[in-house]
């Protein structure tokens, strides 16, 4: 099953918005994402995490409800690494406001969140 279409837009309210600081784990930034996704386009989240394999699938469950637990194979973790930053991320940079990206600050790594895109702005000047 291939990534969903997302048609929708975050109005600049989002802009400078965090969802995530001081870590950059999978078992954090997933549920994370996850959530804010669920609750933006008001789907269910396992509605997202249909392509997983039932072993990722057990493990955000976990990671959804605080258990923490380590995927067990280097295929589960290259799995959810997929996911992050194919499937996540790219969905979060799709709705990011106009002017935004989705992704890392550039002057904290760890801190995730709907961005403005410097290069728009010196393209304009």
């Amino acid at each position: 099953m291939g990534v969903k279409e997302i048609t929708m837009t975050l109005d600049k309210t989002y802009q400078g918005v965090s969802l995530s600081q001081g870590t950059m784990l999978e078992r954090d930034l997933v549920p994370t994402f996850l959530r804010f996704l669920s609750k933006i386009e008001g789907k269910e989240i396992l509605s997202y995490v249909e392509q997983l394999s039932l072993e990722n699938k057990a493990a955000l469950l976990c990671w959804l409800v605080g258990v923490d637990v380590d995927l067990a194979t280097p295929q589960a973790q290259d799995e959810m690494s997929w996911f992050l930053w194919e499937v996540l991320v790219e969905a979060l940079n799709d709705i990011a406001p106009e002017g935004c990206y989705f992704g890392s600050h550039s002057g904290d790594g760890a801190d995730y969140g709907f961005w403005p895109n410097e290069d728009l702005w010196e393209e304009e000047e």
